[in-house]
């Protein structure tokens, strides 16, 4: 995720999220525990992946 809206990792994301079944609540707690991203750059391709990988994943189990 940290090169933004990028294929492979969106693919690399989707793969881990299907597989681990992780339901949108479960990324939701882990993007708010988080340490904060410092560097712009990262900060802000996170920001346009998080989207993305939120879509991925199923409301509930």
């Amino acid at each position: 995720m940290m090169r933004g809206n990028d294929e492979e990792d969106m693919a690399d994301a989707e793969f881990i999220i299907l597989h681990d079944r992780i339901i949108k609540s479960q990324l939701l707690e882990a993007f708010s525990q988080m340490k904060p991203i410092e560097l712009a750059e990262l900060r802000d391709a996170f920001e346009r992946a998080k989207p993305v990988v939120l879509k991925l994943a199923r409301d509930s189990h």
